[in-house]
């Protein structure tokens, strides 16, 4: 569905650039962190991926100013990372 509201093939690529970039903090974090396990995988990409269609389809709609990518970025990081931190806390570690 969302393809189907691509105008160009930038804006494909910003949005890989945004999921990319919320997830890649857990695939570092899994190496480190004995905690990080399949759920926070999953949250990390599907909040990765909602915060990259809401960035380029929806943020502009209600009259908000445009955010430049690195800001999208920042903002992507920081949303997918709180969001699975509190998701590992909450579920019980793997072996």
């Amino acid at each position: 569905m969302a393809a189907l509201n691509l105008e160009s093939a930038l804006q494909a690529f910003k949005i890989l650039l945004t999921i990319g970039a919320g997830t890649g903090l857990i695939f570092l974090l899994r190496k480190s962190w004995w905690r990080i396990n399949a759920y926070t995988e999953i949250t990390g990409m599907i909040a990765s991926f909602t915060i990259a269609l809401y960035f380029e389809f929806f943020h502009e709609r209600p009259g908000f100013t445009p955010l430049e990518t690195h800001h999208q970025l920042l903002a992507s990081i920081g949303i997918t990372t709180i969001a699975c931190v509190a998701i590992t806390l909450v579920t019980q570690p793997t072996d």
